[in-house]
């Protein structure tokens, strides 16, 4: 593991979870999420921002979007969606301001302090058919899982990442 500067910690997410790097903030007319991608976050909300990495329990997780990472793969991960277990490739991750819900916002800028959620947005990747083989009814190599592209995303919480 690479030592951290602890100057790129932007903010926190929960305990051990944290922003590192910069905030983007994602525009109307933005390209940094696509229509699929942002049909995944929650319907009414109000400003949103991109991030790239995300330490969670002392791991530094990066997405597919970060591009200054050599020779590693820390965005293929097993996630948690509400009851069941899934594997995926995190894309980016994304916080989200809730939506200020007062009439008279709506017609001058808004003050109110409001809540914001931070979500990874990950292509889910299905299992394979063909896993690795086994040798006399067992498989000799069992922390791999050969996994397939699905063109499907999903949103995971930063800390239901594993």
């Amino acid at each position: 593991m690479f030592p951290l500067d602890f100057r790129s910690i932007k903010e926190s997410i929960g305990e051990n979870t944290h922003v590192v790097g910069s905030l983007e903030r994602v525009w109307s007319n933005s390209t940094l999420l696509t229509e699929e991608q942002l049909s995944t976050l929650p319907m009414h909300r109000g400003k949103m921002w991109v991030f790239r990495r995300c330490l969670i329990d002392g791991i530094l997780f990066h997405s597919k979007s970060y591009k200054r990472v050599i020779a590693r793969n820390d965005y293929s991960v097993k996630f948690q969606h509400l009851d069941n277990m899934y594997y995926g490739s995190i894309h980016v991750y994304v916080k989200v301001e809730e939506k200020c819900q007062k009439a008279l916002c709506n017609y001058q800028k808004c003050s109110c302090h409001l809540p914001c959620h931070y979500f990874a947005i990950v292509e889910v990747l299905d299992k394979d058919d063909e896993q690795l083989p086994t040798y006399r009814g067992r498989t000799v190599v069992t922390h791999i899982t050969k996994v397939k592209t699905s063109n499907r995303y999903s949103t995971a919480m930063p800390y239901h990442l594993l």
